[in-house]
């Protein structure tokens, strides 16, 4: 087809100035002499199409086999097989359409091979050519020659279109272009054109009067008149008096109802995208100010188009585009062919980088340079051509600065003369730094940044964080003290940075800089955190307390209100080491350390208070009431880990016997070395010495029940009734007196009587499910497990340890492993403190052995002997576990274990003694140990004579020297 070969070969030309792809110049050259060879007629017009078909069959010239090519070609039969895709299965219907695949040097490589072949398709039957002669599309190949002929340089192809356009106007153009016909064949021309003949016609005639006279200097060239006359007979033939936009047929047609408009382009332009790019270029070329309106018109027509179906209106699109990238004309008395190559290069220039813009030469004899104007602007003539490209936008050099030549040199100061540019020719650019500017403004700009910022901090905080508190002066030295501490901290870790920063918050209450205002800022947040949880408004709390307490370390309520949330946000790491480094403000406040004390009593934390009363025991600065509180503290955590002539000691040395707590400390270390008559001796008369002591009224009504004594525990039950009617104690405790299944009934009365009463206190829930746990009340430890989380009890871990250990007493192994291992899952994990992560892992070990699965079991029983900070009770319990589950080995070497790491503790050697036994299966090395508790000192008498029991019987003739050990018995006994 005509047409579209027309504007492939603009699109090409105007591809190769972009990109500079030689396989587009091959392009237009081919097709170009295509059809001057194929598509041209006698009367210098071109041709309409080829059949597709030849002999009625589609594509039989132009296709190829295998076979045809190989004979063809011979040896390079193959290479080009390759690179045009052939095969002997084909691409099209059994045949082969040529197709290159390789790039414009492989293309380059076959010039002979496709001119071999060209030969031999013109021997075969050609198709029939459609030899009528349209207007509309030899107008489009005009206006392409004309552009393609310019852009590439070649003459003979705007010579071309020149002469093309003559045979046009003579064949078609009536009344001087003002009617037209449409087409011809042969010597007929016949139908009236319709409004895509007029603008297509049109556009070729600018094109021609913008390249015409490169071709054929020194001529006239009417090419703009007959292109303005064109237009004007399209808007009287086609025009729309009363709406905007042409109709596609004039309106003297009678033979037709309605006129269409056609707006959208297909294969070919719509007549009305054409005209509007008449109208734009027009405006360069003629004085009539009609085609900006027109132009302007026709432009708001195609605004919804443009955007809601941009492809059909490409080329209304390209109009507007190029219209408002501006059309150029150049005036000049010559020297086209040097502002062409100025414009559009060759093939060793670099790409443009800026779109194709058209150019229009007008002739000025009188001109010594050129002068140009880029739509309605005109500028300054200039003297060379890559001047005049350059104002154009359109220089071929895309380095090129208006004004500068290749050998000029100039300098200019940037960045307020701190860098100095030197300019060589249009291309060069050398920048150097002006040092002696640099180092006179350097500190200007100092100055002038710290100000911003600093005002730009004082703003932020005072206002947008809203501090009161702020002080612009902190602002001031905030940023050079950040500096500073940069530097400072730069070789320091985290946490020596930590303590750093602490330390300096505690110093400058009263100064001024970035500490101080944080330590304000700190303290600003506590009050707000203080108000929040006034109001009950906990989000609010949370998200200033934390800030705070960090900010101001001396202050002790919100340390204390911190530990608090962390605690309640399971972070009892964070809460701890919160506590223990604001004690040494609180060296006047027992209520402080009196927390700390209960807090870590609740996470048996037994270390941490022995550690903390070595450490303030000796200080002179701490009241009294603290030095005596920490050293019943420590007293009885040496007590809990088995320590009892450390905690004998303490009560020795510190006359702790002489409070009701101490007095009671020293009665459990009687009951729990087995002594129990002898504790229960000392407990009344500690009761008679301190009658309102409900500790140890309580300790009784336990030591009672243990001892089977459940009337007189139930006498001391309700005198705590009595004493205490608001405390849960003696109604938990009275669990204890209704054992057996009898009392099932009764025990859940009380139980849920218990939680109804006292469900929002943390401790008697606990003490209740502890309960549950020695009964293995399974649904009882999970419901209060379950009620600790939506409580939200800081120590809620502590009621799933208990629930765990239940469902192991309960015989429910497998549930045991799976919740041990959905609990390992939470976020709050990370903080468990020791103690809490080992009891779980000796939970599962022991549940993985009693569900079958002893090769898992042994791999964590070894893993949790290796750890050497497991708590003794830990081992002994797990050990006592291992016994129920019959893993005598295992629990033996778990009580060998607890020994090694607590050789001191004779609670734990007592204990170990006491199962031995208890239990024969793990007896083995009895003698090993009773010899061991008796040196260390006199055991209690039921145990020596159990001992005794045990060690008469035939089961226990391990012992080598048993007779000897029998007598040693006999005399502890005496």
């Amino acid at each position: 087809m005509l047409y579209d070969n027309a504007q492939l070969l603009g699109t090409y030309a105007e591809a190769w100035a972009r990109y500079r792809d030689p396989l587009y110049v091959d392009v237009c050259i081919e097709t170009v002499d295509w059809m001057l060879r194929e598509m041209r007629t006698a009367n210098g017009l071109f041709a309409a199409s080829l059949d597709a078909d030849t002999d009625h069959h589609e594509g039989t010239t132009y296709v190829w086999t295998a076979p045809e090519v190989a004979a063809a070609l011979g040896d390079e039969a193959f290479a080009f097989a390759q690179a045009y895709g052939l095969s002997d299965k084909g691409n099209f219907e059994g045949k082969n359409i040529p197709k290159l695949k390789g790039d414009h040097a492989a293309r380059q490589r076959f010039v002979a091979a496709r001119a071999q072949l060209l030969a031999i398709r013109d021997q075969r039957p050609q198709p029939a050519r459609d030899d009528k002669n349209l207007l509309s599309w030899n107008a489009l190949l005009v206006g392409n020659l004309a552009k393609a002929g310019w852009i590439l340089g070649r003459k003979e192809w705007v010579e071309l279109a020149i002469e093309t356009e003559a045979n046009l106007w003579t064949r078609f153009a009536r009344e001087d272009g003002a009617k037209l016909l449409s087409v011809a064949h042969g010597d007929k021309t016949t139908l009236v054109g319709n409004l895509s003949d007029y603008a297509w016609l049109a556009e070729a005639e600018l094109a021609l009067a913008a390249y015409a006279r490169w071709a054929r200097p020194g001529q006239a060239h009417p090419y703009a008149q007959r292109a303005e006359g064109l237009l004007s007979a399209s808007q009287t033939l086609f025009g729309d008096p009363h709406s905007i936009g042409s109709f596609v047929v004039s309106a003297d047609r009678d033979d037709l109802s309605v006129r269409q408009k056609d707006w959208f382009d297909n294969a070919v332009p719509s007549g009305n995208s054409s005209l509007l790019h008449g109208f734009g270029q027009i405006q360069m070329l003629s004085t009539d100010t009609r085609w900006a309106r027109e132009f302007a018109d026709l432009s708001t027509a195609y605004g919804g188009l443009c955007k809601n179906v941009p492809n059909g209106v490409a080329h209304a699109l390209d109009g507007i585009a190029r219209f408002a990238i501006g059309h150029a004309t150049v005036k000049a008395s010559g020297r086209w062919e040097e502002l062409r190559q100025a414009l559009n290069g060759d093939e060793k220039t670099a790409p443009q980088t800026r779109p194709y813009r058209p150019v229009f030469l007008v002739a000025e004899p009188s001109a010594t340079g050129f002068a140009v104007c880029v739509g309605q602007t005109c500028l300054a003539p200039v003297q060379t051509a890559q001047e005049a490209a350059a104002v154009a936008g359109m220089s071929a050099d895309p380095h090129y600065v208006y004004g500068q030549g290749q050998s000029s040199r100039s300098s200019y100061p940037i960045l307020l003369g701190m860098v100095i540019v030197e300019a060589i020719g249009y291309k060069e650019r050398k920048y150097r730094p002006s040092w002696k500017r640099i180092a006179l403004l350097f500190p200007v700009f100092l100055l002038i940044l710290w100000v911003a910022l600093s005002e730009v901090n004082y703003f932020k905080e005072r206002f947008m964080n809203g501090i009161p508190t702020t002080r612009r002066a902190d602002m001031y030295l905030y940023l050079p003290d950040s500096v500073v501490n940069s530097a400072t901290n730069l070789f320091r870790d985290k946490e020596q940075i930590r303590l750093r920063e602490r330390a300096k918050l505690l110093t400058v209450k009263d100064t001024y800089g970035r500490s101080a205002h944080l330590y304000r800022k700190g303290e600003y947040f506590v009050s707000v955190a203080q108000a929040a949880l006034a109001r009950q408004d906990y989000a609010e709390f949370a998200r200033y307390i934390g800030t705070g307490a960090q900010l101001t370390p001396a202050n002790l309520e919100a340390q204390r209100l911190c530990a608090d949330l962390f605690f309640q946000f399971q972070r009892p790491l964070d809460a701890y080491q919160l506590l223990e480094e604001s004690l040494i403000f609180a060296k006047k406040d027992p209520d402080y350390f009196r927390q700390y004390i209960t807090r870590c009593f609740m996470l048996d934390q037994d270390a941490r208070l022995i550690a903390t009363a070595a450490k303030y025991q000796g200080d002179k600065d701490v009241s009294p009431e603290i030095q005596a509180d920490l050293r019943l503290a420590a007293a009885q955590a040496h007590f809990l880990r088995g320590n009892f002539s450390e905690a004998l000691k303490f009560i020795k040395d510190y006359r702790l016997d002489q409070t009701a707590d101490g007095y009671l400390l020293n009665c459990q270390i009687l009951w729990e070395s087995g002594d129990r008559g002898g504790a229960l001796a000392e407990l009344d008369a500690a009761l008679a010495a301190y009658p309102a002591g409900i500790r140890l009224l309580e300790m009784k009504a336990r030591w009672l029940k243990e001892s089977g004594e459940l009337s007189r525990a139930k006498d001391c039950l309700d005198l705590l009734a009595i004493s205490m009617p608001d405390k849960p104690g003696p109604l938990i405790q009275s669990l204890y007196l209704l054992p057996g299944d009898a009392n099932r009934s009764a025990r859940s009365t009380i139980a849920e009587k218990a939680i109804a009463r006292y469900g929002n206190q943390e401790q008697a829930m606990l003490d209740l499910a502890r309960f549950g746990n020695e009964t293995a009340d399974v649904a009882l430890t999970a419901r209060l497990a379950k009620l600790a989380k939506e409580r939200r009890f800081p120590n809620r871990v502590r009621f799933d340890l208990v629930h765990v250990e239940c469902l192991l007493n309960a015989g429910r192994a497998r549930e045991t492993i799976l919740l041990v291992d959905e609990l390992y899952k939470q976020a709050e994990r990370d903080q468990w403190v020791a103690e809490t992560r080992m009891a779980f892992e000796a939970l599962r070990t022991i549940a993985y052995f009693a569900d079958g699965q002893t090769e898992i079991g042994s791999i964590n029983l070894q893993k949790l002997m290796q750890n050497r900070k497991v708590p003794p009770q830990v081992l002994i319990s797990a050990s006592r576990k291992l016994i129920i589950a019959k893993r005598y080995d295992e629990a033996n070497d778990v009580l060998i274990q607890a020994h090694l790491q607590n050789e001191s503790s004779q609670a734990v050697l007592q204990q170990i003694v006491q199962l031995k036994l208890d239990h024969p299966r793990i007896a083995a090395d009895l003698e090993t140990y009773l010899r061991r508790l008796m040196e260390n000192r006199r055991p209690s008498k039921e145990v020596l004579q159990a001992a005794l029991r045990r060690l008469g019987s035939d089961v226990y003739l391990f012992s080598g020297n048993r007779e000897t050990l029998l007598r040693d018995i006999e005399t502890k006994l005496r």
